[in-house]
């Protein structure tokens, strides 16, 4: 996380709560089956609300103060530490009230998505501290179940939003480790160290520290092929995981050029639910 002035806005970290977290929530909804159930948007309100709470507070709060512990990132933003014990109780309530229109599943969701921004910053479990676990073991289930909390809210499950979670799950991984690339250093030289997996391949294994950010693109780009087998638009996830992999290999690692394709990596997977929404709109 790279700091600089802080506003509440730019704080809450508008562009990965909106590209990671509230466009799972739409692809879900557009792929729920139909009809509808009763007060679906009063509970898809509270979903993204949900979804903003953990991805735009909690998720960063935690983060920051951690980087900002072990010097992984001095200067990650101190703002936070004022929000989180009212971004707790909020999410919460938000959580109580899905479990009311929604039932248990709805609490199993919201207890998956805190998890995931909990366990992927503070101790003792630390995920992001841990090659392969923090990416594959924390972010992905907090997307996928954002993507499966849209379709509950909506009106329930269908095959395709199973696959849908773990592809856009997926993308975000390989987004996620590419936004690494920039820390492989300073992260490698955090105490405690924070073993991200490209820093962890690059300085513990002697790899291209771009690899694992390629392959989880060519994880998606396979499983799109596969889940195109049951509905054609997944093909558009294929292409989306081939663009991954073809930011993921940029030979260009200065920090300033990785930041530039962060951009880049951003719209894609925000496109890439788009993509999803009009096809499940247009079903």
């Amino acid at each position: 996380m790279v700091g600089a002035r802080w506003s509440g806005w730019v704080l809450l970290r508008p562009w990965p709560t909106l590209g990671y977290g509230l466009s799972a929530v739409a692809v879900g909804a557009c792929l729920a089956r139909r009809p509808w159930a009763p007060h679906a948007w009063a509970a898809l309100g509270l979903a993204a609300a949900g979804v903003g709470v953990v991805q735009g507070v909690l998720a960063h709060a935690w983060n920051d103060r951690q980087d900002r512990a072990s010097g992984a990132d001095a200067r990650a933003a101190s703002d936070w530490d004022r929000w989180v014990a009212p971004a707790v109780v909020l999410y919460a309530a938000l959580g109580a009230a899905g479990v009311l229109l929604r039932g248990p599943w709805a609490g199993v969701l919201a207890a998956l998505g805190i998890w995931s921004a909990w366990a992927y910053s503070v101790p003792a479990w630390r995920l992001a501290y841990r090659p392969f676990w923090g990416e594959w073991g924390a972010i992905f289930p907090g997307v996928a179940a954002a993507v499966v909390a849209g379709s509950l809210a909506a009106g329930g499950l269908t095959g395709s939003v199973g696959w849908a979670a773990g592809l856009e799950g997926g993308l975000t991984v390989a987004a996620v480790l590419h936004h690494h690339l920039r820390d492989v250093e300073t992260d490698w030289s955090a105490r405690p160290q924070k073993r991200t997996t490209p820093a962890w391949w690059r300085h513990r294994r002697g790899g291209d520290p771009r690899l694992p950010a390629g392959v989880a693109a060519a994880l998606v780009t396979v499983g799109g092929v596969v889940a195109a087998a049951f509905w054609t638009p997944f093909l558009g996830t294929a292409v989306a995981g081939l663009l991954a992999a073809w930011l993921a290999f940029r030979p260009d690692l200065r920090p300033w050029a990785v930041s530039r394709r962060d951009r880049w990596f951003k719209g894609l997977v925000a496109a890439h639910a788009l993509w999803l929404v009009a096809a499940g709109l247009g079903r």
